[in-house]
């Protein structure tokens, strides 16, 4: 009998890559990417699995919002609206400088797996409809290059959206848990 994986993943905090080097923001210079990290740990999973289901959760704060920006290649800090206008060129943004963590995605969907996005306070605007058509299109976009025979559609359909919590067919929970601190939960994450 087949089984079936969970594997959540959590805090990566993807954000726009920092142009400059030196001590400055160096966790999101290029260098110090965990993109190449994650993409193998992906490539592992996929191997060890083998023909077994297999969900890989991004639970909550994969992408970062709240960081930074990139003007001028250097990065400033804002408090833009959390609206579809700003998130969809900051989320375009951050994939562009994160092709390998995007490729990797791509490869679980090509594999026949299931991806789940799970907002986590940081990256709230993924309960967007726009910010998640970005996401998919350029997830899916990975899968079909990766795998030329896959149907866009039916990968389309293993790439789920949760603004607060998922729940597994065999009663996994996962949530990031930022609805339980007061300092940065919100009133109606559903919403």
């Amino acid at each position: 009998k087949d089984m079936r994986h969970s594997v959540a993943i959590s805090d990566i905090h993807l954000s726009e890559v920092e142009r400059t080097d030196g001590l400055w923001m160096r966790y999101r210079q290029a260098a110090f990417l965990p993109d190449g990290s994650i993409a193998e740990m992906l490539d592992a999973l996929l191997t060890r699995v083998g023909d077994d289901e297999l969900l890989v959760v991004l639970n909550g704060d994969v992408f970062d919002f709240d960081a930074p920006t990139v003007v001028g290649g250097e990065s400033v800090f804002h408090d833009l609206p959390r609206d579809a206008g700003h998130a969809v060129p900051m989320i375009e943004a951050i994939l562009r400088d994160h092709p390998i963590f995007v490729e990797a995605l791509g490869r679980v969907l090509a594999a026949g797996k299931e991806i789940c996005f799970v907002s986590g306070n940081h990256d709230v605007q993924l309960t967007r409809s726009e910010v998640r058509a970005v996401v998919r299109d350029r997830i899916v976009a990975a899968a079909v290059a990766a795998r030329p025979d896959l149907d866009a559609g039916e990968a389309a359909a293993r790439l789920l959206f949760r603004a607060w919590f998922h729940l597994t067919a065999d009663g996994i929970l996962f949530e990031l848990g930022n609805q339980y601190d007061s300092y940065c939960c919100y009133r109606y994450p559903m919403a």
